[in-house]
């Protein structure tokens, strides 16, 4: 009975243990929901960028200058940045960032 205890019983809590860890590691997770609010549109005019954001029942529209624009942010935009690609720095990506 000692040996049971000691020694068999621990085993026995293991093995069941591992084979219900085991039998969790698959699922599938759902997610629900819906994009409330559209992007904004961008226009570019020289060295301007000009935004319409919804923003509830209204647009709203804001520009942007291209020198100016490192960390700015605007309505549903949590930032906007400009990446230069070449050293001149007279072409480059704008990111923007939606939260």
């Amino acid at each position: 009975m000692r040996l049971f205890i000691a020694f068999l019983f621990p085993v026995i809590i293991l093995l069941f243990s591992t084979s219900a860890g085991a039998a969790t590691s698959g699922g599938i997770i759902h997610f629900y929901g819906a994009i409330v609010e559209g992007g904004c549109d961008h226009h570019t005019h020289e060295q301007q960028l000009q935004l319409s954001c919804p923003q509830g029942q209204k647009v709203v529209t804001r520009q942007f200058s291209f020198r100016d624009i490192a960390g700015q942010s605007f309505a549903s935009l949590s930032k906007i940045e400009m990446h230069y690609i070449n050293p001149e720095r007279t072409k480059g990506i704008v990111v923007m960032s939606y939260y």
